[in-house]
C-alpha cells in the first residue's frame, strides 16, 4: 500500500524558478575537475585533474573526499591535506576478491556510499556488482552480485546472487546493505549479520537510496520512471509517497514536496536533521526537502543545464546533469556535476554541523508575496511561541501564539504593503518581510 507523506497546512502550489526562492543558500564552487573531458593521471591537484563523466561523490569521516569516475573506470580520492588526487579504486584488471583495490577492474562504476566506519560501496552498473572496500586494508570484495546479469539469488549468499544494472547501495547502522537493483525493478538488501541476500520491494526503475540515519526503519528510494522519491518501511513494508506527484516538471519550491514536480532524482543523501538532498538530473538542479514540515526547496542550480556560477550564490548556478551528492560533517554539500566533467562544493551560508540549521535557523512564508493568507514555515518544533507583525510605521497590526513547524496566518483585513513578521524560538529572534498585495 502506497500513502502520501503531507503535514498539517494548506498551500497553493506554483511553478518557480530555483534562483527566485529565499531559502538558506551558500557559495558554489568547483574542487575537482577542469570541465571537460579526460584522464591526466594522479599525483595533481584535484582542480587541475581531468575527470570523466564523474556520476558519484562521498566524503569520509576526516574529509578525504572519494569521486567516482565513471569513464575513467576508477575511483579517486582527493586528500584533505594536500589536495591532491589519486586512484583508490579501480584502473587494474582483476576481478578477484580480497584484492587490493587498485588492482581491480571496474567496467562501469556508478555510485558510492561511506558507512560510519569509513569503508565504502561502489555500485558497478555493466559488472552488475556491488563491492566493499575495507578502508583499513584496501581490498576489495563482493557485497551483492557475480559478475552475472539475472534476477535470482534471494535467500542465498550475496556472492552468488545476480542483479541487473543495480544502480546504488546503501548501508543502515547495523550493516544492512540496500541497493537499487534497477534493471529487476527491486529493492535487494544483503544482511550484515547472515550475507543472505532478500528482496525488500519492487520499485519501477530505482535510481538512489539512502537510510535515514536518525531511524531504524526508513528508506527512502529515488524513482526515474514515476518521477518521485518514496520512503519504505523495512519492517513493515509500507511505502510512502514523499517527494513528487508521479508527473516529470520542476515546480513547487516552497510547497508540499508531495505536491511538487521532479524529473529524474538521480542521487540522495539524508542527514541528522531531517533534510534529504536530492540531484534532478532533468532539470540540472539540487533540492532539498525538510522531512519535519515536507516543505521542499530549491538549493543550487537555475534549471538551465550549463557551467557557471563558481563563487556565487548557488542558487544561480548553472549545473549540468547532476548525479551524485554528498553532506559532509561540516554541512559542505558536494555534487557529482557529471556533464561538467567535474565535482561542486556548496559551502553552507553559517556554521552549520552536517546539515543542521544555520545561527538563525531556516524560517520562510509562503506565498510571498500574498493577498492575505501565508504559511509561516520553521525548521524548529515551536510550542506557544508568540508571532507579531508590523506595518510599514513600525505599528503592531496583530499578534497571535503559534505551535508546530507550520501556522496559516491570516491577514487578509490589512491593505496592501510591507509588513514585518516577528518571532522568537530556540535559535534566537526572527524577523520576515512580507508583501501583502
Amino acid at each position: 500500500m502506497t500513502h502520501i507523506l503531507r503535514k498539517s497546512f494548506t498551500a497553493a502550489m506554483f511553478a518557480v524558478a530555483c534562483s527566485n526562492i529565499a531559502h538558506a543558500q551558500g557559495t558554489i564552487i568547483t574542487v575537482a575537475g577542469v570541465g571537460t573531458s579526460g584522464y591526466t593521471g594522479d599525483g595533481v591537484t584535484a582542480i587541475s585533474a581531468s575527470l570523466s563523466s564523474p556520476s558519484g561523490v562521498a566524503v569520509d569521516g576526516s574529509g578525504n573526499i572519494f569521486i567516482v569516475d565513471k569513464f575513467n573506470y576508477r575511483v579517486r580520492k582527493v586528500d584533505v591535506t594536500t589536495g591532491l588526487i589519486s586512484t583508490y579504486a579501480g584502473g587494474g584488471s582483476s576481478t578477484a576478491y580480497d584484492i587490493d583495490a587498485t588492482t581491480a577492474m571496474f567496467e562501469m562504476p556508478y555510485s558510492i556510499f561511506i558507512n560510519g566506519s569509513d569503508d565504502i560501496l561502489v555500485t558497478d552498473h555493466y559488472f552488475d556488482m556491488t563491492f566493499s572496500i575495507d578502508h583499513t586494508t584496501g581490498h576489495i570484495f563482493s557485497r551483492c552480485g557475480s559478475h552475472s546479469q539475472g534476477c535470482d539469488g534471494d535467500g542465498g549468499d550475496g556472492e552468488s546472487a545476480r542483479m541487473m544494472l543495480p544502480a546504488a547501495s546503501c548501508e543502515d547502522a547495523a550493516g544492512n546493505t540496500y541497493i537499487a537493483d534497477q534493471g529487476c525493478g527491486k529493492i535487494r538488501m544483503v544482511n550484515g549479520a547472515t550475507g543472505l541476500v532478500s528482496t525488500l520491494a519492487s520499485i519501477s526503475g530505482p535510481t538512489a537510496v539512502f537510510f535515514d540515519p536518525s531511524t531504524t526503519t526508513d528508506l527512502y528510494v529515488a524513482q526515474m520512471y514515476t518521477h518521485q522519491i518514496v520512503k519504505i518501511n523495512v519492517m513493515t513494508g509500507v511505502t510512502t509517497v514523499v517527494v513528487g506527484t508521479g508527473v516529470s516538471g520542476n515546480t513547487g519550491n516552497v510547497g508540499y514536496a508531495v505536491d511538487a514536480t521532479i524529473g529524474n532524482p538521480a542521487g540522495l543523501f539524508i542527514d541528522n536533521h531531517h533534510g534529504l538532498y536530492f540531484t534532478d538530473a532533468t532539470y540540472h538542479v539540487v533540492r532539498k526537502v525538510n522531512l519535519t514540515t515536507g516543505q521542499i526547496f530549491c538549493i543550487a542550480g537555475n534549471g538551465v543545464a550549463g557551467y557557471t556560477g563558481d563563487g556565487a550564490a548557488s542558487q544561480l548556478a548553472q549545473l549540468n546533469y547532476p548525479q551524485g551528492i554528498w553532506v559532509d560533517n561540516s554541512g559542505n554539500i558536494y555534487i557529482a556535476d557529471e556533464g561538467n566533467n567535474v565535482i561542486r562544493k556548496i559551502k553552507p551560508k553559517g556554521p552549520k554541523a552536517n546539515g543542521a540549521m544555520t545561527a538563525n535557523g531556516e524560517v520562510s512564508i509562503y506565498p510571498n508575496p500574498t493577498s492575505g493568507t501565508f504559511t509561516l514555515f520553521t525548521d524548529e518544533e515551536l510550542s506557544n511561541a508568540t508571532v507579531t507583525i508590523f506595518n510599514v510605521l513600525g505599528q503592531q497590526v496583530y499578534s497571535t501564539t503559534v505551535s508546530g513547524n507550520s501556522s496559516v496566518i491570516d491577514l487578509g483585513h490589512q491593505p496592501a504593503g510591507i509588513y514585518t513578521v516577528a518571532f522568537k524560538t530556540a535559535s534566537g529572534m526572527h524577523t520576515e518581510k512580507l508583501t501583502i498585495q
